[in-house]
């Protein structure tokens, strides 16, 4: 029998794994490796990241709970609630397909992420700003392919959000980067 895979070694690739696919999140981590890339919403990307998902699920039930620490335990439980939550969301409650707000508030963290937090010199941000600004084409069309039949009420806060959040890009940033 071949020993099971450390809880710490999973969690590191599970971590890897998020940030990738949610930069923005990533850089709110203050994790600073994929600051110059937008979510990927396409449906091939979602399907890929589902299963990914279901992947990761199968690794953590291959780490027996009987041999962790109870500190570990508690950790092998939360990644496990976490992994059915992401899993959940994408599979059950389909925000990607339903919910308009969601392509605006993702864009509109992104780029306020690196408009607000000064963890890089202005020009490497300013750079990061562009390179997500060039993505929100692919974005958009995300948001075209994938919304269907939205309540009313998404579709309101949804062209809202997108509303400010072009103010947010016409107005506010190129106050945050005049220098």
């Amino acid at each position: 029998m071949h020993a099971a895979e450390p809880l710490p070694h999973f969690v590191d690739d599970f971590l890897a794994f998020l940030y990738e696919v949610h930069p923005t999140g990533a850089t709110m981590d203050g994790v600073h490796v994929h600051d110059d890339l937008l979510e990927d919403f396409r449906r091939s990307a979602i399907d890929t990241h589902l299963s990914a998902l279901s992947g990761f699920a199968r690794r953590l039930e291959g780490i027996p709970h009987t041999h962790l620490n109870a500190r570990e335990q508690v950790e092998h439980q939360i990644v496990a609630a976490n992994i059915r939550s992401r899993q959940f969301e994408l599979e059950d409650v389909r925000s990607w397909e339903r919910n308009p707000h969601h392509y605006a508030d993702t864009l509109a963290s992104s780029l306020a992420a690196q408009a607000i937090f000064a963890y890089a010199p202005e020009t490497d941000r300013a750079r990061r700003v562009l390179s997500k600004l060039r993505q929100v084409p692919r974005l958009v069309q995300a948001a075209r392919d994938n919304i269907k039949d939205p309540p009313a009420i998404y579709v309101k806060v949804g062209i809202d959000t997108w509303r400010g959040t072009m103010t947010f890009i016409d107005r506010d940033l190129p106050r945050a980067f005049s220098g």
